[in-house]
């Protein structure tokens, strides 16, 4: 069934609405006001990536890891085909910032840690780092990953760079300490 352009104008308002609302409550932290505004969105329009995005987020939040990973696993799926052009942005959803993207893959990788996957935490990472190469926050966590999956090349590699980026952080001394016990 194809929109009139008045229909497609009036329901890209409606979402619109809806998205600024679920944004207005995730920010208050009201997060089932927030997931119902964008599961509304979703409804709406099912390739809606803010509203994945939010969602995501709020389930992140909530600490409801398995429901996250879930989001963030179709959402990163989908931004995937679209950065490979395989899949086109919906109508009604404008493209994530590369903040935003990031933001996405780095809950993603908490998540599955959070979920006792270290293994696909540590591969998202790696994507992440690929992306963000330089951001301290990312190389801190693919360190503590590299200690806890026992891999000292990788681990001492994010420490290098993160030592690079980060010299006055109070934790390196530890960290580097943890690295040389890895057998």
């Amino acid at each position: 069934s194809t929109m009139t352009s008045e229909q497609q104008e009036d329901v890209k308002q409606k979402i619109k609405a809806l998205l600024g609302a679920g944004h207005e409550h995730r920010l208050a932290e009201h997060w089932a006001e927030a997931e119902s505004k964008y599961i509304e969105v979703l409804s709406w329009d099912h390739k809606n990536l803010d509203a994945y995005f939010g969602l995501g987020e709020v389930y992140f939040e909530r600490k409801e890891y398995a429901q996250a990973k879930e989001t963030f696993t179709y959402l990163l799926k989908l931004i995937q085909s679209q950065e490979a052009g395989d899949e086109s942005v919906s109508a009604f959803s404008s493209p994530l910032t590369t903040s935003q993207i990031n933001e996405a893959y780095f809950d993603y990788a908490i998540c599955l840690q959070a979920t006792d996957d270290n293994e696909g935490a540590n591969k998202q990472l790696k994507i992440l780092i690929d992306r963000d190469p330089k951001n301290p926050k990312y190389l801190d966590k693919a360190v503590e990953l590299g200690i806890l999956l026992k891999e000292r090349v990788p681990a001492q590699e994010a420490f290098n760079a993160l030592k690079n980026v980060n010299p006055d952080n109070q934790k390196l001394d530890s960290l580097q300490e943890q690295i040389n016990e890895l057998k």
